[in-house]
């Protein structure tokens, strides 16, 4: 098995030490420093104020000049706001040493402390890897792009291998969708589960030297790192020439994680959106996930939707995406990071109507009840929908922001429009109708409710959301759930 990289940046006596922390406190010692030196000239001068008065005094006493006393007790208060000054800075750094050591959610408005080490080192076996995996795609006489797929893992070997199961099993091209495991830290499970004959062949493997923090932190660091050293996909376009036949490598990475299955078709219908995501600048990921994908919410496996809500959970990335994001990667809540306004910037995400992965980790960040009571409950694609086929387009009405908005308002002008308290009278009329149901922003969570959808929001948008449309079945009706009361278009 080829592993590929092993780096760490760290002190002599192996920790890690952040050097913007380091570079801040230096600078606190030095104004500390200044601020002593000051305080001891201006207690000097004031010393020597107070002889030189002194003495005038004793020699002439009734000439003492009626300034000199006020003068005198200026310097004490000079004094007093200087002490002030340092033992603020003295207790400021100690706060600062202390905000390191604390595992608070930072707050998603701002912008998170980048993580360290995420780079890679353009080491020889890295630039081995790329040359491998050009030669690879020129043996195999194919213009077929190049899609990393980058695994994050852990401590949970079985997982792992229950993961890379699915995903081999479903993936029809290992040279074109070469599989790279990073692991986070050094466990010896999953070490040796990479090591093993069935898997050494197949995949590559990579471990990153696990830094601190919470769970969060954590993985934010690892995803860091990993994306880093995806070098041979995350980079500007390549064009490479073989015998003379060029071929040009349309770069981007899927990132899934150790505690995840896939659909049948979950390949096909990455590579079929690959192009959409690479040519259309409203668009900056791809998901396999629905938010709201329960066996009763879903119904058609080759429906697919914009979204202004990032789900993540087996996603796909651009080179472009990767320059825009690396340099102020976030140390801490990475998916937070994504749903940011600033980095969203209005664009949308791809969704299918049924998720085409699972998440069977109920051991890790999102564990227990909210295992039991969401994640669990998600439908995983069964059916193989060719997204590729060039006579049945599924993907057509996604195409583009102007042809999704029009096919949306098309759908849902051909929908009864109803109000939530007439919606259970509507229901005893049969089964596969559409209903546009409009609500106000203050009642979503009441709607939310009724219909069983998640009911929090990320930045303002929520799960699923495409310019406050939300769209899901319920008892096999389709709902459009429309925020824009009494507006027209979207």
């Amino acid at each position: 098995m080829p592993l590929l990289f092993s780096s760490s940046s760290r002190s002599r006596r192996g920790r890690k030490v952040p050097i913007g922390f380091g570079l801040l406190a230096l600078a606190v010692t030095l104004c500390i420093g200044i601020e002593i030196g000051v305080l001891w000239s201006e207690m000097m001068v004031g010393s020597s104020v107070q002889e030189d008065g002194a003495r005038s005094s004793a020699s002439f006493p009734e000439s003492m000049p009626l300034g000199q006393e006020p003068d005198m007790r200026n310097y004490e208060r000079e004094r007093d706001e200087l002490k002030k000054k340092v033992a603020s800075l003295q207790e400021e750094l100690a706060e600062m040493k202390n905000s390191l050591r604390k595992e608070t959610k930072p707050n998603p408005i701002t912008t998170p402390v980048p993580a360290a080490n995420i780079r890679g080192s353009g080491s020889r076996e890295e630039r081995l890897h790329l040359e491998t995996l050009k030669a690879s795609i020129a043996a195999s006489e194919s213009s077929t792009p190049l899609i990393g797929v980058l695994v994050i893992a852990c401590r949970r070997a079985q997982y792992l291998d229950r993961a890379l199961t699915s995903f081999t099993k479903n993936r029809p091209d290992a040279t074109h969708l070469p599989i790279v495991v990073s692991q986070d830290g050094h466990d010896p499970g999953v070490k040796q589960l990479l090591e093993n004959s069935q898997w050494s062949s197949i995949v590559y493997s990579m471990r990153h030297e696990q830094g601190h923090g919470n769970g969060y932190e954590k993985l934010a660091q690892h995803y860091g790192w990993a994306l880093g050293r995806m070098t041979p996909f995350l980079c500007s376009e390549v064009v490479f020439s073989v015998q003379d036949q060029a071929y040009h490598v349309a770069h981007a990475v899927i990132i899934l994680e150790e505690d995840m299955e896939i659909a049948p078709d979950f390949f096909n219908y990455f590579l079929a959106s690959l192009p959409l995501l690479k040519t259309d600048p409203k668009l900056y990921c791809v998901s396999a996930w629905n938010d709201n994908g329960y066996e009763t919410a879903v119904h058609d496996p080759r429906m697919i939707y914009r979204t202004d809500f990032f789900p993540g959970l087996g996603w796909m990335l651009t080179s472009e995406l990767w320059a825009e994001v690396r340099s102020r990667w976030p140390s801490g809540y990475w998916d937070e990071f994504m749903r940011r306004p600033d980095v969203r910037k209005g664009r949308h995400c791809l969704r299918p109507e049924i998720s085409r992965s699972y998440t069977f980790g109920e051991e890790g960040q999102s564990q227990g009840q909210y295992f039991a009571a969401h994640l669990s409950r998600i439908k995983l694609n069964t059916d193989f929908v060719d997204f590729l086929s060039d006579t049945a387009r599924p993907l057509r009405h996604v195409e583009n922001e102007e042809t999704f908005d029009r096919w949306l308002m098309n759908e849902m002008s051909s929908c009864v429009k109803v109000t939530l308290a007439a919606f259970d009278g509507e229901l005893a009329g049969g089964q596969g109708k559409c209903f546009r149901i409009e609500y106000r922003d203050s009642m979503y969570h009441v709607f939310a409710s009724r219909f069983g959808l998640m009911p929090d929001e990320k930045e303002g948008i929520r799960r699923t959301a495409y310019k406050g449309v939300l769209i899901f079945y319920f008892q096999k009706h389709r709902i459009f759930l429309d925020v824009n009361a009494g507006v027209e278009g979207l």
